[in-house]
């Protein structure tokens, strides 16, 4: 790419480049799993040359401090990597990961990165995720396992009570019994969210019947009162062992916005399923202006009704984990190769500058017909300078690329598959977008 800047300095361990409004921090064994904003920039979190890490930046994603913690009581190991982060009110923040030999760990620290306490929790209990409420109580959503007698494994979904002062496990609620179903039995909690009443909580996970993933086998949704007691739950979507949840957004009256494998779910507020589409996949959900963000292999938006609006890819990233959207509706993305961490700040259209523009103008075209069955003509003179006509998939795949002719344009869609798509043309600071089906 163009306006490479390579930097050749090592920050506290961590060979940093800029690629205009990418950030890349790369050493061995290095990974971002999650990010959120402070007063003065943002945290990411994850692992670097195997260690827990936590990095501090400034509010364009420029480093400020990064510091490892090798976490001696869990051991080195390849994957020793914290997973989620957590602002509390006091300033002080919190994260929660697990080792390679698979012992949870949380950790307090302050805003400059001083470690308060660590705690390696007990050896059964892994931690996915925090929620602190307003009378003072801290819960870890994560998984309590049980070892089998042939040397397997069972494990079930958990909100995990802990003492904010040290770390300590208060209590524990589970869930479905493991110990009362076969040995091959599986589920954990991912994600804790307070329903809009702050009466209970709604609970997302998965539940399987091999145990042999972190995200294998159907989604479930939980709702508990405040002490964490089931009200009831359900699996909306019926896939047995093919899709698992990632992440929930809670929606205006409790309805939910659900992601995963192979799905983005919205259900209403009983946990039924309103719609479902399984052409998306996303590792994270946001929501946007009148629609949501979806991160996986790039970054997608969908409107309300789970249909994709526009969709964007960034060179080398193997897979986007996580999103902060600002107040401005700009992003704040991480991300990840094999080997290296991303830190890659948009404008509100997921746009950098040197991907595309950092400013875009959305014009009109006409597109017709609409549904079309074997071409599609284009009426593009509203873009002068625009050279080549793109049409993705909804999985965001690139199906078909024209060059354009002067004002209007004819593409053959006849080898295209029966199905909706997304038409683009960019011509400098300009956009246009069309949703165009092919039907026959």
């Amino acid at each position: 790419m163009k306006n490479l800047i390579t930097i050749a300095c090592f920050l506290l361990g961590i060979q940093y480049e800029v690629l205009a409004q990418i950030h890349i921090y790369s050493t061995f064994c290095s990974n971002s799993s999650d990010i959120i904003q402070v007063d003065d920039g943002f945290l990411v979190t994850g692992r670097s040359a195997c260690d827990f890490m936590v990095l501090k930046t400034d509010e364009n994603g420029d480093s400020i401090w990064q510091k490892n913690y090798p976490l001696e009581a869990v051991g080195v190991g390849e994957f020793n990597t914290f997973w989620s982060l957590f602002a509390m009110p006091d300033g002080n923040f919190l994260a929660t990961g697990l080792s390679e030999d698979n012992i949870g760990f949380i950790m307090k620290f302050t805003g400059t990165g001083d470690t308060v306490w660590t705690k390696a929790l007990p050896y059964n209990i892994q931690g996915e995720s925090f929620y602190y409420t307003p009378d003072g109580k801290l819960w870890l959503a994560g998984q309590t396992n049980y070892n089998t007698e042939n040397g397997g494994m069972m494990a079930d979904a958990s909100l995990i009570r802990i003492d904010y002062a040290n770390g300590n496990v208060l209590s524990q609620t589970t869930y479905f019994n493991a110990l009362y179903q076969s040995y091959f039995y599986h589920s954990q909690a991912l994600k804790i969210k307070p329903v809009s009443t702050q009466d209970g909580y709604i609970v997302l996970g998965n539940y399987g019947t091999n145990g042999y993933g972190r995200f294998s086998g159907d989604v479930y949704i939980i709702r508990t009162n405040l002490q964490g007691t089931e009200l009831w739950n359900t699996k909306p979507l019926g896939l047995y062992l093919d899709a698992s949840a990632t992440d929930i957004e809670m929606l205006p009256n409790d309805e939910m916005l659900v992601c995963g494998f192979g799905f983005v779910s919205k259900l209403n507020n009983q946990g039924n399923k309103i719609w479902i589409n399984y052409d998306i996949s996303g590792y994270d959900i946001a929501a946007h202006t009148n629609g949501y963000l979806l991160l996986g292999d790039g970054l997608i938006k969908i409107d309300t009704s789970g249909t994709i609006l526009w969709q964007r890819e960034y060179p080398n990233v193997d897979y986007l984990s996580k999103v902060v959207v600002l107040p401005d509706n700009s992003l704040m993305i991480i991300g990840n190769d094999e080997h290296r961490l991303y830190v890659i700040k948009t404008d509100s259209t997921g746009y950098y500058q040197g991907l595309g523009t950092h400013s875009i103008t959305t014009v009109p075209i006409s597109v017709y017909p609409n549904p079309a069955a074997n071409t599609l003509s284009i009426n593009h003179q509203n873009l002068p300078t625009a050279q080549t006509v793109e049409l993705y998939n909804l999985t965001g795949q690139l199906v078909l690329q024209q060059a354009l002719q002067q004002n209007n344009t004819t593409i053959s869609v006849a080898g295209l598959q029966v199905g909706v798509y997304m038409l683009q043309i960019k011509a400098g600071n300009t956009l246009a977008q069309q949703k165009v089906v092919v039907w026959r």
